[in-house]
């Protein structure tokens, strides 16, 4: 109901806008014509405009009125698909279709059903007088006598004349050039029109104001052509005279009801003043519209504000080139390797203002240091980059389609190394994506490319991205970016991603070391030791047993609030409460999350050894370091990302510079010290390895002397302060929703095949339809748990598709922030209870328009 509200009100404040300026500027004025065609035009565009969807991006810092911000916002409301319902709510139901908007939408149509009929009937009462009366042809003219009230009056092309005038009389000739003008310009067709128009849209005041106007203009028109060949008082006194009225709605009467305003026009010879001006205002009139109803306007992130915190440079890759052309447009007017070399040009002459020093692996359309095949191009590359060890690589590409339906594969992705795990490359993909996805469309999931890696990506020593900028064969993607002026929006998105990952990167990493580590370290090993214990109070047990407020998790398993009664304080060794994301909440109820872990369960999770970490470390404001395995772990406002080497005992146990590293496994060397970094390597096995080392030593020992300047060891401990998990976090809100694999069409055929539409009616479910709102959890993984309903009508339909829900096969996960996530999802599905022997039916054409139809036999 609501899309259906707002389009109409669009329809009424643009019609209004128009009717406006024609009332002030062009009524009663000498150029009829084009008024003609003007009010016309007014209800057509009223009716269209607001099915114009431009998208225009507006920063904040260019938002000067919130007020006016607001309205445009208002005025140009962009309909959403699937109205969404908020979790843990249930939404009021309407049975049978009686509701109050059920009820707004009868009489809307209704109206609209009395006012064609109200046509149709004149249209009969024409038809009945052309039948009854004497019908004869004058070039082209249907000329039809008749003693019919309100006569003569013309209709398409009958003309209607009044027996009781004589038709070759002065007066008659006037009267009859007058209707031939209006059978000769087609005024019934405006007529018609209208009518049908102000029938539809009855509810719109100013499209019934336009076609009284319109008919109007008809006569002005009419009375100006008849006026050639007679003296205007005379006329007028025809008019004055014979005023008189007709029962047809749909014809153009000779004696109009507007009398008045005709005498005027005729006996005022006077020019209308400004009448170009007057037509030319209509300019800026047509640009208010578009700006109030043509562009939904939205919020973007202002990428010419972004700014690097201080200077630093990036190596930015144009792919392909040379002989290497890479994808063609389908007209062959652009190649790959030119589209990127402009971008990333566009990139480099862009840097500056943004404080980053852009390097270009190629200038021109040559393969990097003038290769002469692709191999060495491709090596040419990753030796400039690590050479200069930036603080990122961006290749820049675009792809190509082997669909048949070119608009499927569409937007901007970006790749990373299938081969290395990189936090901070997640982190520079996932910030690019998220500006490039305010100017274009984007896939929020970072991708890999599983079958082959990509050498760039893989052998780049720093942070490193590959976008695939759109798709060649796609018209949408290719007219985008060939533009020179989303060109410059592309390249300033890009540069803002990686300014938004770097300005975080550098100052968490200046702000930690002060002066004790270098800013930018070789290498750095953090030991991380256990947090010390502690146990709740017996007054917060009962403070977090209100469910609306808190969730508890023992031992990492959900549990009732209500459990935490049969617990005592001294059962539990360490717990911490953590404040969920704005945009998370668990199960539709918390907003705070509780980790309680038993004694048992403390020391299993951190173990006495110390525990090694090796990578990246980002800490809050604080200082404080969180542990997690290799995923993202949200404290306060910031992002802790960390990779985590867990222990096994099972290989040989790593020393550096006589310090254990449990957990550091050979294989993971190549990644933490480079050959020149080593002095020496000596190899203990047997009882040598277990008498030097002890029982951490058994399975041998590898110990390796390196040369000290290039490495740190900073020991760092765990705060009382543990981050939530992933695993227990919930989105209501996320930016792409979860979705059952294969679309529509395959929920479709799902549902066809497993779910029993009769289940209301075995139940005797009174006749009607009722809509059932399911809630569910998909996980990270795809799984579906936690189904719930959202109404209780009752009669096993709640119940039956709760079981077919959960049946089904895993879904495609949500994605935030360029990960997949845990996401509530809601699912409508309409049971309707008919009368009938037909077999049951099930229909739709989305995940939120599934309907089934069960039919009990009717009572003879």
């Amino acid at each position: 109901m609501k899309p259906v509200l707002y389009y109409l009100v669009q329809v009424i404040i643009a019609s209004g806008i128009l009717y406006g300026y024609y009332h002030l500027l062009l009524r009663n004025k000498r150029f009829h014509q084009y008024n003609r065609f003007y009010l016309i035009a007014s209800v057509v565009i009223s009716m269209l405009i607001p099915f114009l969807h431009i998208p225009v991006y507006v920063s904040s810092s260019e938002i000067h009125s919130p007020a006016i911000w607001q309205t445009l916002q208002t005025i140009s409301y962009d309909s959403p698909v699937n109205e969404t319902i908020a979790p843990g709510t249930i939404q009021p139901v309407e049975k049978a279709g009686f509701g109050w908007q059920g009820l707004l939408y009868v009489v809307y149509v209704f109206a609209i059903a009395v006012l064609v009929l109200r046509m149709l009937v004149s249209l009969y009462k024409i038809k009945k007088i052309i039948k009854n009366n004497p019908v004869e042809r004058l070039e082209g003219i249907r000329f039809v006598n008749t003693i019919e009230p309100g006569t003569p009056y013309s209709f398409f092309k009958w003309l209607f004349w009044n027996k009781r005038i004589e038709l070759h009389s002065e007066k008659g000739e006037q009267i009859f050039r007058h209707e031939v003008f209006h059978i000769q310009q087609k005024h019934s067709l405006d007529i018609i029109f209208l009518e049908l128009v102000s029938a539809v849209f009855w509810i719109n005041p100013f499209f019934h104001l336009i076609k009284k106007e319109q008919k109007a203009v008809h006569e002005f028109l009419a009375d100006q052509f008849a006026l050639h060949k007679c003296d205007r008082w005379e006329y007028a006194e025809l008019l004055l005279m014979q005023a008189l009225h007709t029962a047809q709605r749909l014809v153009n009467p000779f004696f109009h009801n507007q009398i008045k305003r005709r005498i005027a026009m005729i006996t005022n010879p006077s020019k209308t003043s400004y009448r170009y001006l007057r037509k030319l205002l209509v300019l800026p009139l047509a640009s208010v519209l578009v700006v109030l109803f043509a562009f939904q306007y939205k919020h973007s992130k202002d990428l010419r504000a972004v700014r690097a915190d201080e200077t630093f440079t990036i190596v930015v890759d144009a792919g392909h080139g040379g002989i290497d052309p890479g994808a063609k447009s389908p007209d062959n007017r652009y190649t790959e390797a030119q589209l990127n070399l402009v971008l990333a040009k566009k990139i480099e002459s862009l840097g500056r203002e943004y404080n980053v020093n852009v390097i270009m692996t190629r200038e021109d359309d040559h393969l990097p240091g003038n290769a002469t095949n692709i191999s060495e191009g491709i090596m040419n590359r990753v030796n400039l980059t690590n050479g200069i060890n930036p603080v990122a690589f961006v290749s820049v590409h675009m792809n190509n389609s082997s669909s048949q339906n070119k608009d499927e594969s569409t937007g901007v992705e970006a790749y990373v190394s299938k081969n290395k795990y990189d936090v901070n490359t997640e982190r520079l993909a996932s910030a690019i994506l998220g500006e490039i996805s305010g100017i274009y469309k984007t896939k929020k999931e970072i991708q890999r490319r599983e079958a082959h890696g990509v050498f760039v990506l893989d052998k780049t020593a720093c942070p490193s991205v590959l976008l695939e900028c759109g798709y060649m064969n796609n018209p949408g993607d290719l007219e985008f970016i060939s533009a020179p002026a989303n060109l410059e929006k592309m390249a300033r998105a890009i540069l803002a991603g990686i300014v938004n990952y770097a300005n975080v990167k550098l100052s968490v990493r200046k702000d930690y070391f002060h002066d004790t580590v270098p800013q930018h370290p070789e290498i750095v090993f953090w030991q991380v030791s256990r947090p010390a214990k502690k146990s709740p109070s017996a007054e917060q047990l009962k403070t977090w047993t209100d469910a609306k407020i808190y969730g508890v998790w023992i031992d990492e398993k959900r549990i009732d609030n209500g459990s935490l009664a049969k617990y005592k304080p001294s059962e539990f060794g360490f717990y911490s409460v953590s404040r969920l994301e704005k945009n998370a909440t668990n199960y539709g109820k918390h907003y705070y999350q509780v980790d309680l872990m038993t004694h048992k369960y403390y020391e299993k999770s951190f173990p006495n050894e110390k525990q090694i970490i090796v990578g990246k470390l980002y800490v809050d404001s604080s200082h404080h370091v969180i542990p997690d395995t290799h995923e993202k772990s949200l404290y306060g406002d910031k992002l802790l990302l960390i990779e985590k080497t867990p222990v096994d005992s099972s290989y040989p146990l790593i020393v550096i510079d006589g310090k254990k590293m449990p957990g550091l496994t050979a294989a993971k060397l190549d990644g933490v010290l480079n050959v020149n970094d080593i002095e020496s390597i000596n190899v203990y096995k047997n009882w040598e390895a277990a008498a030097k080392y002890g029982e951490a030593g058994r399975h041998g020992v590898i110990s390796i002397v390196t040369k000290k300047s290039n490495i740190k060891y900073v020991e760092l401990w765990i705060q009382d302060t543990v981050a939530s998990r992933d695993d227990n976090i919930i989105f209501d809100k996320v930016e792409i929703e979860p979705a059952f694999p294969g679309g529509a069409r395959a929920w479709m055929t799902y549902f066809e095949k497993n779910l029993n539409p009769d289940i209301p009616v075995n139940n005797n479910a009174p006749e009607g339809n009722y809509t059932v709102y399911v809630q569910f959890v998909v996980r990270k993984d795809g799984t579906v748990t936690d189904a719930r309903a959202l109404t209780n009508h009752g009669f096993g339909m709640e119940q039956e598709a709760i079981r077919a829900i959960m049946k089904g096969p895993n879904w495609e996960p949500a994605i935030q922030n360029g990960r997949k996530v845990n996401a509530y999802r809601k699912m409508v599905l309409t049971f309707v209870v008919a009368s009938d022997a037909k077999p049951p039916v099930t229909k739709g054409s989305s995940l939120n328009e599934v309907v089934v139809i069960g039919y009990k036999k009717s009572t003879p």
